[in-house]
């Protein structure tokens, strides 16, 4: 269902109803908000968001340090390699010139595995469709005993 373009239900008059005939507007939300929330409601919800509740304040942080300190031996959070050698500061970027790729695709959509196999002659995948080699004739010898 696409509730964008289809009706949502019919009703009490038998017309059916779409998601823009129920859907307020930006005055209709502007006026609701003005009546049911002051500003002083908004600064004593939110105005010390950044300080998080209890249970965040009361986890230990190192007093010289900017970033957690991850529990090595904890078996429910762990540091993320990904994390390993991240500085404040990025590093300077080195020589990107000479074979580094700049300007070639990393992966041509022929290598992509979200493709399906393709014949390796590209000639041949443009001029005439892909077929299979042939199978080998069934014989009437029978299979070799595999080796116990």
């Amino acid at each position: 269902m696409d509730i964008t373009t289809e009706p949502l239900g019919i009703g009490n008059d038998g017309n059916p109803v779409y998601l823009r005939d129920i859907w307020p507007t930006n005055k209709e939300i502007s006026d609701i908000i003005a009546v049911s929330l002051s500003r002083d409601q908004f600064l004593k919800r939110y105005g010390e968001v950044s300080k998080g509740p209890k249970q965040w304040q009361a986890i230990e942080i190192d007093a010289g340090s900017a970033t957690y300190r991850w529990n090595d031996g904890s078996t429910y959070v762990k540091n993320p390699p990904y994390f390993d050698g991240i500085t404040m500061e990025p590093k300077p970027v080195g020589d990107v010139t000479g074979g580094s790729g700049v300007g070639r695709p990393a992966l041509r959509p022929q290598d992509s595995p979200l493709q399906s196999p393709q014949p390796h002659n590209h000639q041949a995948a443009t001029s005439q469709p892909y077929e299979p080699a042939p199978t080998r004739e069934k014989t009437s010898r029978p299979p070799a005993d595999p080796i116990c």
